[in-house]
């Protein structure tokens, strides 16, 4: 049986909250300083079966991104309230997925599924596309005002899990799934 449940930090302040079973033992926390200027604050989420075989993580929104240009690199760092070692270079989200996995398990891992993510973002691709294009169309429009139009190159809003398997050192079956909202604009 399952039921919501409240993840809490040790405060008690509700971070988040999930369709968990009822035997699992939950957790939570709130990560110290803002992530990025879209999130203010990073949460980290876990529960695990009582006989700690299978454990669920989470985690909220990072940021990946790769300023080529030196300038723009030294305007972001004093930037206040951006923690430049939250905003890392970017990799694709396969390989994000893959690294994730590999972290989680600490054994040999290899892909063998890739399915749709069952999230808000998965169940309406578009509407959360259209959601995201609007919000770069403001900056787009805000850096054109000042002399200097930019437009997306490249932009994806994909929703995934991709499934892992491998065995640990005493040959025991391991499986990692793997997911993610991705949003990206080049």
């Amino acid at each position: 049986m399952s039921s919501i449940k409240e993840f809490r930090n040790p405060q008690g302040n509700i971070l988040a909250y999930a369709a968990i079973p009822d035997h699992y033992l939950i957790g939570s926390s709130l990560v110290d300083g803002p992530q990025h200027e879209t999130v203010p604050f990073f949460i980290t989420c876990h529960a695990i079966d009582a006989s700690r075989n299978i454990m669920i993580f989470g985690l909220t929104d990072e940021m990946y991104t790769t300023y080529t240009n030196q300038f723009m690199k030294m305007t972001l760092k004093s930037v206040p309230n951006v923690l430049w070692n939250s905003i890392r270079d970017f990799i694709e989200p396969e390989e994000y997925l893959n690294q994730f996995a590999k972290a989680m398990s600490q054994v040999p891992l290899k892909a063998t599924g890739i399915a749709d993510l069952p999230s808000m973002t998965g169940s309406n691709i578009q509407y959360y596309y259209d959601q995201m294009m609007a919000t770069y169309q403001n900056a787009f429009d805000i850096e054109g005002q000042l002399g200097t139009p930019t437009y997306p190159n490249n932009s994806l809003c994909r929703s995934f899990l991709i499934r892992y398997e491998g065995k640990d050192q005493a040959g025991n079956g391991k499986v990692v799934l793997a997911g993610m909202d991705y949003k990206g604009v080049e």
